[in-house]
């Protein structure tokens, strides 16, 4: 109707219907060519998962790099709120091949300190918490010793005793995308790439057991010993509020090689992982 209208408002005048007609046409096409830009922009394009991950671990400093990696020390810090109270909650943790050391503190008397020594190698973790009435030291087994290292592909990608097998690959607009799995688990990964650094802003976690998908938020990456770490660090699984923790980190750094063989103990201090002096 709207075209009728047109065609006979202007019947004496052929200049204006071809104007009209030639921008309507000119129109037309910037939209469809729009429509088909975000349609390709939505769409996954394969890619190859190998050349990728080389470039993520060349963004990361080097394989090189990675695998002169021994231990990895991580130390967090996080903000909460009891009522109009701030509490600074601590997160430290010590990882080596087949054993992890972590201590947290929830920054108010509220709630328990708790250390923790497991032991991969045999599926194993103690544990001790205080202040309590008659402190002692737990055991318990681990249904999935895999999910504690998981923290390694994370935020190393690799290191000499954890490569993990690469799965598919896409590119979609602005964004690619990764996945991998640690060997010898159900441990499964999807990293979400920066386009420019070529380093993970997001990582999907998943364990295979339980239905639940972890959310790994990673911004601000600063170099720590030559190699590219993230300053902020958030953790969601979508059952409780996620707190933001300030991280920074020691590589190889000089730690207790005796630390394994005692129990975990809270007395001890938060630098009871590294080497007497």
């Amino acid at each position: 109707r709207l075209v009728a209208r047109i065609m006979r408002k202007h019947a004496g005048c052929p200049h204006v219907l071809l104007h009209w007609y030639t921008m309507t046409r000119l129109s037309l096409a910037i939209v469809i060519s729009c429509c088909s830009i975000d349609q390709a922009h939505s769409q996954d394009v394969p890619c190859d998962s190998k050349v990728i991950w080389e470039k993520m671990i060349e963004a990361k400093g080097g394989r090189a790099k990675l695998d002169s990696i021994r231990s990895l020390f991580s130390f967090g810090v996080s903000t909460w709120r009891e009522f109009v109270i701030r509490h600074k909650a601590e997160e430290r943790s010590l990882y080596l091949p087949n054993f992890v050391w972590s201590r947290y503190d929830p920054g108010t008397s509220m709630f328990t300190i708790t250390v923790t020594h497991y032991d991969l190698a045999i599926g194993q973790a103690l544990s001790i918490e205080s202040p309590v009435v008659h402190p002692t030291v737990k055991q318990s087994t681990l249904a999935n010793p895999q999910r504690i290292q998981r923290t390694i592909p994370i935020l190393l990608l690799e290191t000499f005793w954890l490569k993990p097998t690469l799965g598919g690959c896409s590119i979609n607009g602005w964004t690619t995308t990764i996945e991998a799995s640690m060997p010898g688990s159900t441990i499964h990964f999807k990293y979400f790439l920066h386009q420019e650094s070529l380093l993970p802003h997001r990582v999907d976690s998943s364990d295979g057991v339980s239905k639940g998908v972890t959310i790994f938020t990673l911004k601000d990456y600063k170099e720590f010993q030559g190699v590219k770490l993230p300053t902020k660090l958030r953790s969601e699984d979508g059952m409780l509020p996620a707190p933001l923790y300030e991280m920074k980190y020691e590589i190889n750094p000089d730690y207790d090689p005796t630390l394994r063989d005692h129990p975990p103990s809270v007395e001890a201090g938060p630098d009871v992982w590294r080497r007497p002096r």
